[in-house]
């Protein structure tokens, strides 16, 4: 059996492709390959999570429910087994091919070691292995990440731009190719351009010989944010140190919900300072790389031939402590009124006699209120209070 090891880069389709191949699953089967599951139901995280040290703090791990060092050991220690029954399974079912998609082989795999361990989880259990990777200019792929760096609580603005450069392993293509060659060998490695082949399911359905007519299609997410949600996330991030907010994923989703309708626009000046700042090693990445040109890395200047507004980013926000103030509250008091749901599922537990289900009820209860900071309606006193009783109750029907 031959695997396709779909590795990135980021920002290049590969939601959309993981999407697609989830929901295409059977289809995939009929036609000999394999999508894994074991590795994730959709985007294969758990092969990069593999690779890692244990003891990293990677947000995957977090994301996995794997927030002890422990929890990582054991989960290592537990996937070749796992994975090994599932590409047996695949051979059984008479699949000649096994695909593999995480983009996070890409960003998160920084160093040849990891690689290396990653390659020997894999080598064992398949007869060959091709490596996928697309690539862009790094001044697109550097602005298609600020929204996710803006998602992530991370202040963007000219200074982010500036920043960028081949120090950073994220953009260096040519050290991303170096550690995968080494490790699995050059001839392994199909890389390709996103300028020519943008549709990354296309891509993968060509190199997996699939006759797609019948699978559903691909879904193209639109993952910008706007700018100026982008700009209201700059004032979260410039004042949350400075006030009991917890910049936590419930706001992600408000942010998402937004909606985009200004991108983001970095102007012709400063795209040119950053792409720039990539010809010698993108020029060396071409030279080892011969499927992929400077061209190919080299942006539709056209794109950027309109008046920037990036600058906006960098101007401090006059009310940034008066939101702050008000997501506080608003944070406070839905935390309030999961509380008192919490409550009531206790208090009709005890109604049903289900003194385990009352107690889970009212231990979570307690948690959420303890993360409480300040009373922000009168209904902090009455919930504190409905909790005690709750407590004293569930206390005295364990003991009768």
């Amino acid at each position: 059996m031959k695997l396709f090891l779909h590795i990135g880069t980021e920002k290049t389709g590969t939601t959309s492709a993981q999407e697609w191949a989830a929901n295409n699953r059977d289809l995939l089967v009929k036609q000999g390959v394999f999508y894994s599951k074991v590795l994730g139901p959709t985007n294969h995280m758990k092969v990069y999570l593999w690779a890692l040290p244990p003891e990293k703090n990677d947000n995957g791990f977090f994301l996995n429910g794997l927030s002890s060092v422990d929890d990582r050991r054991k989960f290592q220690a537990e996937l070749p087994k796992l994975l090994a029954e599932e590409v047996d399974y695949a051979r059984k079912l008479g699949c000649h091919t096994f695909l593999i998609s995480n983009e996070h082989c890409h960003s998160h795999l920084k160093f040849e070691a990891e690689v290396a361990k990653l390659h020997s989880l894999l080598r064992p259990l398949f007869e060959a292995i091709q490596v996928l990777c697309s690539f862009r200019p790094q001044v697109d792929l550097a602005v298609s990440f600020s929204s996710t760096a803006s998602r992530s609580f991370r202040r963007i603005g000219s200074d982010f731009f500036e920043s960028i450069g081949p120090d950073i392993l994220y953009y260096n293509y040519a050290a991303l190719e170096r550690r995968w060659a080494s490790v699995f060998g050059s001839g392994a490695l199909d890389f390709f351009a996103f300028r020519s082949e943008p549709d990354t399911t296309l891509a993968l359905s060509a190199r997996l010989g699939l006759d797609i007519e019948e699978f559903q299609p691909a879904q193209f997410l639109n993952e910008a944010l706007d700018i100026q949600t982008i700009a209201l996330t700059n004032a979260l991030v410039d004042t949350s140190g400075r006030s009991s907010l917890r910049l936590n994923n419930t706001i992600r989703a408000q942010l998402d919900s937004l909606g985009c309708s200004e991108r983001l626009q970095l102007g012709s000046d400063l795209a040119k300072r950053v792409q720039a700042k990539f010809l010698l090693s993108n020029t060396d990445f071409v030279n080892r790389c011969p499927s992929i040109s400077l061209e190919d890395l080299s942006p539709d200047w056209k794109r950027y031939e309109v008046e920037q507004n990036v600058s906006m980013l960098d101007l401090p926000c006059p009310f940034s402590e008066k939101l702050i103030e008000m997501m506080r509250l608003q944070d406070m008091h839905l935390t309030l009124a999961k509380i008192s749901q919490r409550v009531t599922e206790g208090e009709r537990a005890i109604a049903l006699r289900n003194i385990v289900n009352a107690e889970k009820f009212c231990q979570r209860a307690e948690f959420l209120f303890q993360r409480l900071s300040g009373k922000p309606s009168a209904n902090w006193e009455i919930i504190a209070k409905r909790i005690l009783q709750l407590r004293k109750t569930i206390e005295r029907k364990a003991k009768s």
